[in-house]
């Protein structure tokens, strides 16, 4: 994070923070990035500006309201992002691709400082092991 915090010092790009919303579900069921991750993130780097909550998931503004990253929006002066409401896309290529060899994606993603975050999936994961094996 001090490596992003320096080079943030030196450019004046927006900063993204992009959650795993996936669906309009509350993060207690261990399925969306719960608003205290991405507040965390949000203390830890307070010498940012400009920064952007993005997402793109199914039905994303209704997640953040859920979710109540709304608060996040308010206390720390951030903007929250439906990026399926965006005007302009851009076809990009993947880097060794497996399946897809290019992509369709915000073209603001492409301008901006991407920090991702990711949930454990490991007890969902496990139900379907289990379902699996009867």
């Amino acid at each position: 994070m001090e490596v992003i915090q320096e080079k943030n010092k030196k450019n004046d790009k927006k900063n993204s923070i992009k959650p795993n919303l996936v669906v309009p579900i509350h993060s207690k069921k261990g399925v969306t990035t719960d608003k205290n991750v991405v507040e965390a993130i949000l203390e830890f780097l307070p010498s940012y500006k400009n920064v952007v909550i993005a997402d793109g998931s199914e039905r994303a503004s209704e997640t953040f309201k859920l979710n109540d990253y709304t608060s996040l929006e308010k206390e720390y002066e951030v903007e929250l992002i439906d990026l399926n409401n965006e005007n302009e896309w851009k076809e990009v290529k993947v880097k060794n691709p497996l399946v897809l060899e290019k992509i369709v994606i915000a073209k603001r993603i492409l301008k901006e400082v991407l920090m991702q975050q990711q949930i454990l999936l490991l007890f969902i994961s496990f139900l379907i092991v289990l379902i699996f094996k009867w």
